[in-house]
């Protein structure tokens, strides 16, 4: 089994560690995860998510040796919807 969206603490709508989450994903059998944490690209003093997913990021790799017998480890972003809705709206006018 694969799993391929899954947040963590680096997301505003989740709480848990990633180490909770891959030993839970261990114990279920996953044999690939990846942590696709938020990323807004319209920054603010209270919210910066480049500087969580950079931290993430960073925490996955160092945490890929740990588990590498046991899980693969990746990375995914998912983008806030904003930029999508931006997106659309230049795609439309074309």
């Amino acid at each position: 089994m694969y799993i391929s969206h899954c947040h963590s603490k680096y997301s505003p709508d989740a709480k848990s560690e990633l180490t909770e989450i891959i030993d839970i994903a261990i114990s279920r059998g996953v044999k690939a995860l990846t942590i696709t944490d938020h990323c807004n690209c319209k920054f603010t003093p209270e919210r910066n998510d480049f500087v969580n997913i950079c931290a993430c990021v960073d925490e996955i790799n160092a945490l890929k040796e740990r588990y590498s017998d046991k899980i693969k480890l990746l990375v995914g972003v998912e983008i806030a919807e904003e930029i999508f809705d931006a997106l659309r709206s230049q795609i439309d006018e074309k």
